[in-house]
């Protein structure tokens, strides 16, 4: 049986006792899972009984069109993956800068209260012959996260397969992809709006 459910409190309570039972009972009555097990501690002879309610939900999925996007590149993740390393662990956003002379950057993000002069700034230069595909129409820049990024490169690296990068204008979701006749991979990551973005 698979269930797309939504879980809280409870759920979270009941789940990690389990983790210290060796047995115990289920029972599906009236969309509720009743939970009856035996506490850890057998000496005293508990029984603990759960009554855990749950609701259905539909399955989310993001609403995009990769084909409709202005902007694209398409590179090695090994060579964004190099990239990236410079950039520090925590932090959390970058900016992906690209214009049709040939020139894509990567930067650091830093928010409008950030005083400049008391964060390091990282920047990465790219030429277009870096690129397996440069398609890009007008100056641009997009920031999206890093982290969710970083993880995407690694799976994508492993894949030998090129990376494609789509994007638009501030504020719309870049899209990253990976894909081969047996395999697709799709991040959608959203950026910020051209008045959140903020550049020193």
């Amino acid at each position: 049986v698979q269930l797309h459910c939504k879980y809280g409190e409870p759920w979270k309570r009941a789940l990690l006792e389990l983790q210290t039972v060796k047995r115990g009972s289920f029972e599906w009555r009236n969309d509720h899972l009743w939970s009856r097990n035996p506490a850890a501690y057998s000496y005293l002879r508990v029984v603990k009984t759960h009554d855990l309610p749950f609701q259905e939900c539909e399955l989310l999925q993001a609403v995009y069109d990769k084909t409709q996007y202005a902007h694209l590149l398409r590179a090695s993740p090994r060579l964004l993956a190099d990239a990236v390393v410079h950039f520090p662990l925590n932090l959390a956003e970058v900016t992906l800068g690209a214009n049709p002379n040939g020139k894509v950057t990567l930067r650091s993000y830093l928010e409008e209260e950030t005083e400049p002069s008391r964060m390091m700034v990282t920047e990465m230069c790219l030429s277009e012959d870096e690129f397996q595909a440069f398609d890009i129409k007008q100056e641009i820049q997009v920031t999206f996260c890093l982290k969710e990024f970083r993880g995407f490169l690694s799976f994508a690296e492993s894949s030998n397969l090129s990376l494609d990068i789509h994007f638009d204008i501030p504020g719309r979701p870049a899209i990253f992809t990976v894909e081969d006749p047996v395999l697709e991979l799709q991040l959608v990551l959203a950026t910020l709006s051209e008045s959140e973005s903020h550049l020193p």
